[in-house]
């Protein structure tokens, strides 16, 4: 069962699938309706993944580097 399945997406779930380089949840989670700029409950944002294609993407999605 992934994430959708269990309950409405939340920046937690941005930032999981972020750090996990998995990008087909991050499309779901985005399309999902949350913010690609929000941060999570640690205040944490997506931007901050070690993976480089994720970052191309979240900026293509209009993540702010600043």
């Amino acid at each position: 069962m992934n994430m959708a399945d269990q309950h409405a997406f939340t920046p937690d779930d941005l930032t999981a699938a972020s750090f996990a380089g998995d990008l087909s949840q991050v499309r779901a989670v985005l399309d999902g309706g949350v913010d690609v700029n929000s941060a999570d409950s640690n205040g944490v944002g997506a931007l901050l993944t070690f993976h480089p294609g994720m970052i191309r993407y979240l900026l293509s999605r209009g993540a702010d580097p600043d």
